[in-house]
């Protein structure tokens, strides 16, 4: 137990490193960051562990670092304990590292890259083949593509509805996007046609929760916005993990 316990430790440690890379990499095409405070660009070499603070303004380093690493490690323990066999551990903690560079991205720049799920679609048809039998894998990734494709395709029209019915011309914005289509088709894929639907509902439900909180805490301020968005993918990701490890 104490072995896995140091393993994973290390494990989640080089995970969120190579995540918190990948988040700022992938979107802007630069390892460099900005500071959150003064917006000053912080170059990679200056700052590879992401522990200094800003040379500008002095201020301390992002959280988000610090998040990762936390949510790689205690990720990479749980799968070292949950899981039958190496093969499967290895198995766990790659699709683990690939869903945490997906929900920061999304958390991060409010988009989920049509890169990383066209990666991911491959990623998750390999892994589900291994997980639960190819034909089963795909019928999860339909499952899920049917599932969370509905509301897209629901949110849309809506959208359309709202828009000309107040204005003509006027933009609208899509409750979901595209990418959480496919990401959803992506998890179904990793869980397999028993496990995707429960999940889902489960990380649709999550968002829900999340998205009263905030509608109450703007009543309750009396500050209220149109123009928040919460990020679906990430709800999707946590209902999926919750649900395997709690039911």
């Amino acid at each position: 137990m104490g072995n896995y316990a140091v393993l994973g430790i290390l494990i989640g440690a080089i995970i969120g490193y190579l995540v918190e890379l990948l988040v700022r990499a992938i979107p802007t095409g630069s390892l460099n960051a900005k500071c959150v405070q003064c917006g000053k660009t912080i170059a990679y070499s200056e700052n590879q562990f992401f522990l200094k603070s800003c040379s500008s303004c002095g201020a301390k380093p992002a959280i988000r670092p610090l998040i990762i690493f936390v949510i790689s490690m205690v990720g990479a323990i749980l799968l070292g304990f949950n899981q039958s066999s190496p093969a499967n551990v290895l198995l766990g903690w790659s699709i683990l590292f690939f869903l945490l560079v997906i929900a920061f991205i999304d958390i991060e720049h409010h988009l989920i890259l049509h890169s990383t799920t066209l990666f991911g679609l491959f990623f998750s048809a390999a892994a589900g083949t291994m997980i639960h039998g190819f034909k089963r894998s795909i019928v999860g990734g339909a499952i899920g593509l049917i599932f969370i494709g509905s509301f897209y395709v629901f949110g849309v029209f809506y959208a359309k509805y709202k828009s000309r019915k107040n204005k003509a011309g006027v933009e609208f914005e899509e409750a979901l996007g595209f990418g959480d289509v496919t990401l959803a088709t992506v998890l179904g894929m990793f869980l397999g046609h028993l496990e995707v639907f429960p999940a889902l509902i489960l990380g649709v439900f999550l968002a829900g929760g999340f998205s009263l909180v905030i509608v109450v805490k703007m009543l309750i301020s009396k500050n209220y916005s149109s123009q928040i968005y919460i990020p679906y993918g990430p709800f999707l990701i946590l209902g999926a993990i919750a649900y395997l490890f709690y039911f």
